[in-house]
């Protein structure tokens, strides 16, 4: 089951001044926030997700094989299931800001120039993982032979006990995982345009472009 609550809030904005009738100075600006929590809740059988051999002590004890060869029913003994759940804190800023100046220099002769910022910053502060196991479990089961509901699973015991899972050494853990992500884009441009005359005109200019990053990420695991 995951479950994913979310907040924005968006601003946009725009200012122009024109000292003179050549000149004219144009800002626009853009903010978001984004807030989010996100919880994640599984019930898995691990036992049919590893690579390699898998779990060979797993005993088959009934099964149902569709025409295409799909194993469609199965019971099994010696299964290992885990309880795992995921909690997620997350707030994302992002902002941009663009000036842009245009100047009508003489009659045939103008300057374009523009600068814009470009910021966002990602911080997750609380990212954390909890599983809880049981190992050699009897009577798993899933169902998919009834195509007219969902499939069925079973698991031999009451899984909402809590008496029923154990923090099994070498197998469940504690994740903690915060970290963050900055990013800064900074670009600058000057052109110049020149009506050499009215079937010809000729453009050049300048261009720079910086861009920054940084990454963060702590990680504790217990097993």
């Amino acid at each position: 089951m995951l479950t994913h609550d979310q907040e924005r809030l968006g601003a946009t904005g725009s200012l122009q001044f024109q000292p003179i009738d050549s000149l004219i100075f144009s800002l626009d600006g853009l903010f978001a926030d984004f807030d989010a929590t996100r919880q994640e809740d599984f019930l898995e059988a691990v036992s049919f997700s590893r690579t390699g051999t898998g779990k060979p002590q797993t005993i088959v004890r009934d099964g149902a094989i569709a025409s295409n060869g799909n194993l469609v029913y199965g019971l099994f003994d010696d299964v290992d299931l885990r309880s795992e759940s995921r909690y997620d804190e997350m707030q994302t800023r992002f902002s941009q800001f663009t000036l842009k100046g245009d100047w009508q220099v003489a009659d045939r002769f103008r300057l374009i120039g523009q600068v814009g910022h470009a910021r966002s910053n990602f911080d997750n502060p609380i990212q954390t993982t909890i599983t809880l196991d049981r190992l050699n479990s009897d009577g798993y089961s899933w169902d998919f032979r009834d195509d007219d509901r969902l499939p069925g699973f079973g698991y031999g015991f009451d899984v909402e006990s809590a008496a029923n899972w154990n923090f099994a050494n070498g197998q469940s853990e504690i994740r903690l995982r915060p970290n963050t992500s900055d990013n800064l884009y900074v670009s600058r441009t000057l052109d110049g345009i020149w009506d050499f005359s009215d079937s010809v005109q000729l453009k050049g200019g300048l261009q720079s472009r910086n861009y920054k990053f940084s990454t963060t990420e702590f990680r504790r695991t217990s097993e």
